[in-house]
């Protein structure tokens, strides 16, 4: 260590180098990491989820989660399995051991393992499978307004598109209720018309699926074979066959029921300053970065208030690009402050040489983190922010121990040899 000292020290066009090259590659560094609330975490959760219409939860239990659960039996590295079964949908959670150094590793086995299952329902749906991470949102908006609950439920989709397709990874929309068919049946029609109502519902289940009839081989390829038959509206219900009479006349639903289009019925809706409302979060993924993405949502937002229909408004509710700005704006005072007072200080009590290379120690440290923040992939986020405001006295009380250490072998005429 004494030689390198000596030679940088016999050589100062060396160090002057150096210090140019770090000031170069940290600036260009720090000048692209990315901004974010708080950095990425894995939680050591795999969700697989899978939609099954139609279906109610002791079929979905037998039909979905049973064969799940067999399946990943015997899979390294799991804790535990916790599965829930409602109407249409199935939800796997598998919590993996604490001791998992690769998560993305078991997570791949998982969606392996699921994926090799052959005998789901043909109905079902592809399984949705997921590692669970920590994501941040970037902003959350309120659209709100004295509009009928249709309109704002589709302007708040349509929303929704227009910011993915502003580069949001993930919007999420809140506060509306999903449409569904209502069919009330009438008990008085059922017994004019000789009907039970297991009959309506297995003529309601029945009419609604997409059956799957086989498949077509040809010496290239393989063509699978699927009846159409889900409904999707009220009038495709309202003309189901319920039942044909020996005269050979129909009996179709409409004539024992009440079939119309509603909204779905126990779900919260939203309210503010006293209007109904629609929360729509926007979520941002690892590698956008968030003063950016906050900045073009605000850009939406100011041109799209003016194209919404009268007596609606689309606000910002919540900023969370704010909280980073202000980090790094504290960041930034206090070094250009403590460079100063650390300059002017060292100037009146030891020498100004003295005081302009230990301030110019402080952009070189922090340059020189930057830069290895940007190789190793970390981002500027409330942990790191607090480490780099942390460490800026350490730097400092650092410095000057060193330039009043040199100030007394100056002037004792002591120099390295």
């Amino acid at each position: 260590m004494k030689q390198i000292i000596a030679a940088v020290a016999k050589n100062p066009v060396l160090p002057n180098l150096l210090m140019l090259s770090i000031l170069i590659f940290g600036f260009i560094n720090f000048t692209q990491l990315r901004r974010e609330t708080m950095p990425e975490m894995e939680m050591g959760t795999v969700q697989v989820k899978m939609i099954y219409p139609g279906a109610s939860a002791e079929e979905i239990e037998e039909a979905i989660i049973v064969k799940i659960e067999n399946n990943l039996n015997g899979i390294d590295g799991i804790n535990y399995i916790s599965s829930v079964a409602r109407e249409s949908m199935a939800t796997v959670k598998v919590i993996l051991e604490d001791k998992v150094s690769d998560q993305q590793l078991v997570f791949q086995e998982i969606k392996d393992s699921v994926n090799r299952i052959p005998d789901f329902p043909a109905d079902c749906e592809k399984p949705n499978i997921q590692l669970i991470k920590t994501r941040s949102n970037a902003m959350i908006l309120v659209l709100h307004g004295n509009a009928p609950e249709r309109t704002m439920r589709e302007l708040a989709l349509d929303i929704s598109d227009e910011l993915i397709a502003k580069g949001a990874s993930q919007v999420n929309v809140g506060g509306i209720r999903d449409y569904e068919i209502a069919i009330e049946v009438k008990r008085e029609m059922l017994r004019s018309y000789d009907l039970t109502m297991s009959t309506i519902t297995n003529v309601i289940k029945q009419g609604s699926l997409n059956i799957a009839s086989g498949s077509i081989k040809t010496n290239a390829e393989e063509y699978k074979i699927e009846i159409k038959g889900k409904k999707y509206n009220a009038e495709d219900y309202r003309n189901l066959l319920v039942k044909t009479r020996p005269d050979g006349s129909a009996i179709r639903l409409f004539q024992v029921a009440d079939v119309y289009e509603t909204f779905e019925e126990g779900k919260c809706q939203g309210r503010f300053e006293g209007k109904d409302a629609v929360l729509i979060s926007v979520l941002r993924s690892s590698d956008e970065d968030l003063i950016k993405l906050a900045d073009k949502i605000k850009k939406y937002v100011h041109t799209k208030q003016p194209e919404l229909p009268e007596g609606i408004d689309l606000s910002i509710l919540s900023d969370y690009s704010e909280s980073v700005t202000q980090r790094i704006d504290l960041l930034i005072t206090n070094a250009w402050q403590g460079l100063i007072l650390l300059f002017f200080a060292l100037w009146f009590f030891l020498d100004i040489k003295l005081a302009f290379w230990v301030s110019v120690g402080i952009p070189i440290s922090f340059a020189f983190t930057g830069g290895l923040m940007g190789i190793s992939g970390e981002t500027l986020n409330s942990v790191t922010l607090f480490g780099l405001i942390l460490v800026l006295g350490i730097v400092v009380d650092d410095a000057i121990v060193f330039s009043e250490n040199i100030h007394l072998h100056q002037k004792i005429k002591i120099y390295p040899q």
